[in-house]
């Protein structure tokens, strides 16, 4: 900024910041020149600009459920329709791809991948993302492969899962300026710099990530997948009859301060119970608010 880069710059963005993305692409075994390397203000712009060009009104595109609500705001600005295929609970919140196959239409454009998962905090196995990478290849769909998380698997950083090639892309990212242009200049040292911090990183969200598990496993009335990435999970109340997630989530904030989203927020249904928790607080921090809630949802579960 002192420099005095802080003007427009291609569209696509800077070269030294495109150069940096793809070398780090090629580094993870994707091949990627930097002419097919798109700077956007975010993973939400990069969204927008892909459905953008991926529907018209009439469109579908295959999204997971539960779902990062951004995929369904832009689907209904542009008048296109977003249908959900389910990921199930009792394997992992792994894709269900028979459901994924019953919900095909001639109309279906694309399908959303998020690995590691928003909200769940789920990774994918080989053999799934192959499976993915089949029904798009057989069904000729894009996919959109969310991958943000990437780095913050437990187990160490996800693979890219594969590559979109939509030239309509480019000529919407044409039609906007740039993205933040001193901040460009910040990519090629984030990508070169040193990554030694990932390791003790990925330990401390692995530690909060087992208090979590041990916690709300343990919690009467609760269930939980375990998370394999990322700093949340998505917990399930077995809600009392008439009840909703929000009803839960909205006592716990009042009676303790907690706050949690409910997870229809994310499209699951207000019934099931689902809610989402962010556990970046210190683990003994954790331990005390878990210890709060656990309180609070004996209480709840019996009225």
């Amino acid at each position: 900024m002192r420099e005095g880069h802080n003007g427009y710059c291609p569209s696509p963005g800077i070269t030294p910041a495109r150069e940096a993305i793809a070398a780090e692409y090629n580094g993870r075994g994707w091949p990627v020149s930097p002419d097919r390397v798109l700077v956007t203000a975010g993973t939400s712009e990069a969204i927008d600009l892909a459905l953008s060009a991926l529907l018209d009104e009439h469109g579908e595109v295959l999204v997971p459920m539960p779902t990062y609500p951004l995929y369904t705001a832009v689907v209904a600005k542009l008048g296109a329709r977003a249908v959900f295929y389910r990921t199930d609970p009792s394997a992992g919140w792994l894709p269900d791809l028979d459901h994924l196959a019953r919900v095909l239409t001639p109309a279906t454009r694309a399908i959303v991948v998020i690995d590691p998962n928003n909200p769940t905090g789920a990774t994918y196995p080989v053999a799934t993302r192959k499976a993915l990478l089949s029904f798009a290849d057989k069904h000729g769909l894009a996919i959109l492969a969310d991958e943000v998380y990437g780095d913050i698997a437990y187990e160490g950083s996800v693979a890219p899962l594969g590559s979109l090639d939509v030239a309509a892309l480019k000529k919407l990212a044409d039609g906007r300026l740039c993205s933040t242009v001193p901040m460009q200049f910040g990519i090629k040292a984030a990508l070169e710099g040193d990554r030694a911090h990932q390791a003790a990183f990925r330990a401390a969200l692995r530690e909060r990530a087992a208090v979590t598990t041990r916690a709300l496993q343990k919690m009467p009335g609760v269930s939980l997948v375990a998370p394999t990435a990322a700093f949340y999970a998505m917990p399930k109340v077995e809600l009392p009859p008439g009840k909703t997630d929000e009803d839960y989530v909205l006592g716990l904030l009042r009676a303790t301060g907690i706050l949690c989203v409910h997870g229809s927020g994310f499209g699951t249904s207000p019934a099931d119970g689902y809610l989402r928790i962010v556990f970046l607080a210190a683990p003994k921090e954790l331990q005390d608010i878990y210890a709060e809630m656990s309180v609070f949802t004996a209480q709840f579960l019996q009225r």
